[in-house]
């Protein structure tokens, strides 16, 4: 019996932690889009690869 016990508070504490986890990463998208940031973040990588090549001559994938 102890050990039904035990995997039910396992199981539920999968489930509260997969749930937060779900959430943040909703929250996370909804910012992400609301602010763009996933295109600055692209940009920025770019202008850094640019300077890079400038600096150094060698390419940076």
């Amino acid at each position: 019996m102890e050990y039904i016990h035990y995997a039910l508070e396992i199981s539920i504490s999968l489930f509260i932690f997969l749930a937060i986890i779900k959430i943040y990463m909703m929250a996370a998208a909804y910012v992400g889009e609301q602010f763009r940031l996933g295109k600055f973040f692209i940009y920025l990588w770019g202008k850094i690869k640019k300077i890079i090549t400038f600096l150094f001559g060698k390419k940076v994938s």
